[in-house]
């Protein structure tokens, strides 16, 4: 199971974490990838977090069923 991001900018990390802020992962240096395998997550609620490479961030829930 994939999570795709349809972001405008170059996307230069991406960090999940839980509801109460645990860091469950992070990619870096991911060129022009814009999607994560999240098949190894438990079911459940993810804030992903996107920073892109001209500093802008966008922060978003997902749940993975």
């Amino acid at each position: 199971m994939f999570l795709n991001i349809d972001y405008s900018s170059t996307i230069s990390k991406f960090i999940i974490s839980d509801l109460i802020g645990s860091q469950i992962g992070e990619f870096s240096n991911l060129g022009n990838l814009n999607s994560i395998d999240v098949s190894n997550l438990l079911t459940g609620n993810y804030l992903l977090n996107i920073q892109a490479e001209d500093n802008s961030q966008f922060t978003i829930k997902f749940i993975k069923k």
